[in-house]
């Protein structure tokens, strides 16, 4: 596989990636982070671990979402006109009261014009990419027999032109259901159209209940629609992206297993949800990380870890797939992550920043009490206790070394400052004074050890020479406002030093090529807080050309080709680019 012009269908249980002619090149069962059944994008051939449709004589494609969902529509057109569309989903929707989202990916074929001949092609594998399962026959179905479970694809086609990979004209709608090992109550056909209605108003519901500024509001729904599947339903968890290893660009071969939790990414993310109105979202998100709290004193050394699984997993011991060379043979592939591992004093702040929404949100279930309160100061005495010792940075471009970094003793400031928020507002003087002292003792730290006044900029690390991107981000959290005069000072060599092309590039010594989209939609986000909101929405329609056709983003972008690179689709980038939309679009109550 050449490119990361992908789809993503799912239910928040499981997704699967597509490209612009519907072959499915990733998919991993039964849920997020599983073994893959379908892993091309990782191949050096297409041999083995895809899903697709041939049409003889094929000229064109054309994709798009059905609106407002995830039912992926596309159109495959061959040089006589004939025609199939094939629209694949995942099923979701209410059951029982509760959401129904089975492992189940539902593919319908339907001739448009003529009498298209086609293949089907179904060769699903196991232990990433090295077996292939064995095949059982009944009248109306296939078996596939992985090691774990057993797949069973239930057709209204023959049997044995499946089997066999041999092409026939379509002359009628054709199901293909693949799922669990289970027989169908109804025919493919019944269970087909029912789940794609019942599907479509899930996701029709969902989005019409979305806050969303009067600007970019296609792009917006796309990135809120992405970001919504890569929820995982069961505990709420949001993790970075759906893939393993792709590199994060043309010039490095780091690759990272992305399919996990990483807390440096949760204050954004619930702030972006209660933007959109995604409360239930936003509060499932928040009780995820409520969980991972509760574990801190048994867990760690009674510290955070940097990243955790969907479900709580705390060792995500990484380890090398040999056997897979890689996104277009850029290895090595990886599951786990050795981030775990690291020791990074900024998730303090970004959990306190996260849960203190259930303090302030009214609309929320579970609001906070005081015994949560207790609870957020045993972070906010760490952040204390560390804000001034060395720690790891987790974003990508980070080196690995340890430091006293500015960042990280930010959101530690951020971590008492929100304390003596919560305590105001519990009406708790004492602790309110003792977190604002303490907020105010860190702060005051940090722009001494911070603040290289020989270059005029906020260091990367306390008495360091070297700036650092993340340093964009202060304003976002309070820390200082924008219009101070070391944030003006630092943004300005920012720009002069790591902004090319219309993007921040984290790294332009080991990496010049590789544009970081998130750290762009950072600058976007400072360029509008200082005052030049003209400027900063170029630069973010500047950013959106850059997308998939669908509108999705990956981590990276290669400055020299334009093309997507790294984890897709990047939850971080998407989250990021909801808010620049939200803060620069013009008001509503201005359009209508």
């Amino acid at each position: 596989m050449s490119n990361l012009k992908l789809a993503i269908v799912g239910n928040c249980t499981y997704n699967a990636l597509l490209d612009t002619q519907a072959c499915v090149h990733w998919c991993c069962m039964p849920r997020f982070d599983g073994d893959p059944v379908f892993c091309t994008m990782l191949r050096k051939e297409k041999d083995l671990g895809f899903f697709d449709v041939l049409l003889d004589d094929f000229l064109v494609s054309e994709q798009k979402y059905v609106k407002n969902s995830a039912i992926l529509s596309t159109t495959l057109l061959n040089k006589t006109g004939d025609g199939v569309e094939i629209i694949d989903f995942a099923p979701r929707f209410k059951k029982f009261g509760r959401f129904f989202l089975p492992n189940m990916f539902i593919r319908k074929l339907v001739p448009i014009k003529g009498l298209p001949r086609i293949r089907i092609r179904l060769r699903p594998t196991f232990g990433y990419g090295w077996g292939t399962p064995e095949k059982t026959r009944g009248s109306n179905h296939i078996r596939y027999l992985l090691p774990t479970f057993t797949l069973r694809l239930t057709t209204n086609a023959p049997v044995s032109y499946i089997d066999d990979e041999t092409a026939f004209l379509l002359e009628e709608p054709t199901y293909l259901i693949l799922m669990p090992d289970e027989s169908l109550m109804s025919s493919p056909a019944e269970v087909g159209e029912e789940f794609y209605r019942k599907t479509l108003d899930s996701w029709t519901d969902w989005s019409q209940q979305l806050s969303i500024p009067y600007e970019w509001q296609d792009a917006v729904l796309r990135s809120s629609i992405t970001v919504k599947l890569c929820a995982f339903e069961e505990t709420g968890a949001i993790m970075a992206a759906a893939t393993t290893s792709i590199p994060t660009g043309t010039d490095n071969s780091n690759t990272s297993d992305y399919r996990y939790c990483w807390i440096r990414d949760a204050c954004n993310s619930v702030r972006t949800l209660n933007s959109l109105s995604a409360t239930q979202t936003m509060e499932s998100y928040i009780r995820y990380i409520q969980n991972i709290t509760s574990q801190m004193d048994a867990e760690h050394g009674g510290m955070l870890a940097p990243v955790y699984g969907i479900a709580l997993e705390h060792r995500l011991v990484q380890r090398d797939i040999d056997r897979l060379p890689g996104y277009r043979g850029k290895g090595p592939v990886r599951i786990g992550n050795q981030d775990w591992q690291k020791v990074d004093h900024s998730v303090f702040g970004q959990v306190v920043l996260a849960v203190s929404h259930v303090f302030f949100d009214r609309r929320v279930s579970r609001p906070g009490d005081i015994s949560m309160f207790n609870r957020l100061e045993l972070l906010g005495e760490r952040a204390l206790a560390f804000y001034d010792k060395p720690d790891h940075l987790t974003f990508p471009w980070a080196d690995g070394q340890q430091r006293v970094h500015v960042y990280s003793a930010a959101m530690c400031w951020a971590a008492c400052d929100r304390l003596a928020a919560i305590a105001g507002l519990l009406q708790l003087p004492d602790r309110c004074r003792f977190w604002r002292t303490s907020a105010d003792s860190i702060r005051t730290s940090v722009l001494e050890g911070g603040w290289n006044a020989a270059n005029q900029f906020l260091s990367r690390a306390f008495n360091e020479d070297v700036a650092d991107v993340t340093a964009l981000v202060l304003p976002e959290i309070g820390f200082l406002p924008h219009n101070h005069e070391y944030f003006l000072s630092t943004l300005a060599h920012i720009e002069k030093t790591y902004l090319r092309e219309g993007f921040i590039v984290p790294d332009p010594i080991k990496s010049p090529d590789t544009g970081s989209i998130v750290a762009t939609f950072w600058y976007i986000d400072a360029v509008r807080g200082v005052g030049r909101a003209e400027e900063a929405r170029k630069l973010f329609d500047h950013v959106l050309e850059h997308g998939t056709e669908l509108g999705l983003f990956s981590e990276n972008i290669s400055l020299s080709t334009n093309e997507l690179w790294g984890n897709f689709p990047c939850t971080a980038s998407g989250f990021h680019l909801i808010k620049c939309a939200a803060t620069l679009s013009q008001p509503w109550h201005e359009v209508v």
